[in-house]
């Protein structure tokens, strides 16, 4: 089995059900796929900072449910202080800096 690390911008993809993105999920689904408490932070920093900055009530309302559904993604993905593994990314460019750290990019 092997572990699938997803970064926030692939996560999103997931979150929005991008085809390729989630037929490679299906293609995986014996492997390990997790997230890490960075994209935990970044997801619900964001949502409660649009919630709490909202100018009208519709958009708070709004920032809200995205907030809710962000939470709930959650609930079938473990979630890791920290992982090894593969990352999965569409940001190769900058992780592939990383020495040792190997990276795929599921959105193509």
């Amino acid at each position: 089995m092997t572990l699938y690390v997803f970064d926030t911008d692939s996560f999103s993809l997931y979150q929005n059900s991008h085809p390729r993105v989630v037929a490679n999920i299906v293609r995986h689904r014996s492997d390990r796929l997790v997230l890490t408490v960075v994209t935990v932070d970044e997801q619900v920093s964001s949502w409660l900072h649009a919630v709490r900055n909202a100018t009208t009530a519709l958009r708070e309302q709004n920032a809200s449910r995205r907030l809710a559904e962000t939470v709930e993604s959650y609930s079938d993905w473990p979630i890791l202080p920290e992982a090894g593994g593969i990352v999965v990314t569409r940001n190769l460019r900058d992780f592939r800096r990383v020495p040792n750290l190997v990276c795929e990019d599921w959105s193509v």
